[in-house]
């Protein structure tokens, strides 16, 4: 009897046990489902995301090639920039730049003082002093060049002829090389 009423009370906490376990396992079926229906929900954002995303995506590559092609547009319109020689002509209106001086003016590291000077014989002014055996034409010595070597060798020659002015840009390296370049300014 002792054994059965054992039994009994044993069945009795078993079936309490169960009874817990299913009400333990209904619950965590119930969080399950609620995560699941969160986990879906959020995997639905997480899509309508992405869509939008994709859409921006979309919507920056377009605005990205309309800037392109208004820049392009822009840049076509835009006037051609000419480089040393086109620059030279708008600068100074009344320098005709003879022999080799554009090429000249062009790889000076440190044009200032040429520019300065040039722009005093554009606007008409003498500078310099008279070339020896050279009639009508001068001579502006010792410009700056920046150039290693040959800092203040940079020279100027120049000759008024009505309303134009002959110019040639020079950088001494020797008096023989001098010398040679004058004769090439006598023969025009």
């Amino acid at each position: 009897m002792a054994d059965t009423a054992e039994l009994l009370k044993n069945l009795a906490d078993a079936e309490e046990l169960r009874e817990l376990a299913l009400a333990e396992n209904s619950l965590l079926l119930e969080r399950v489902r609620a995560a699941d229906s969160e986990a879906a929900e959020s995997g639905a954002r997480a899509d309508n995301l992405a869509v939008q995303v994709d859409a921006l995506l979309g919507r920056v590559s377009e605005l990205e090639a309309l800037e392109t092609e208004r820049l392009r547009a822009a840049t076509a319109q835009r006037p051609r920039r000419g480089g040393v020689i086109e620059f030279l002509a708008r600068a100074f209106s009344r320098l005709e730049f003879v022999l080799d001086a554009v090429d000249v003016i062009a790889n000076l590291d440190s044009p200032a003082s040429t520019m300065r000077a040039l722009a005093e014989i554009d606007s008409g002014r003498l500078v310099g002093k008279d070339l020896e055996g050279m009639r009508g034409w001068f001579e502006v010595t010792k410009l700056a060049t920046g150039i290693a070597g040959s800092e203040r060798l940079g020279r100027i020659y120049y000759k008024p002829d009505g309303q134009r002015v002959l110019v040639s840009v020079h950088i001494k390296q020797d008096d023989q090389q001098q010398k040679r370049h004058i004769e090439r300014l006598r023969a025009l």
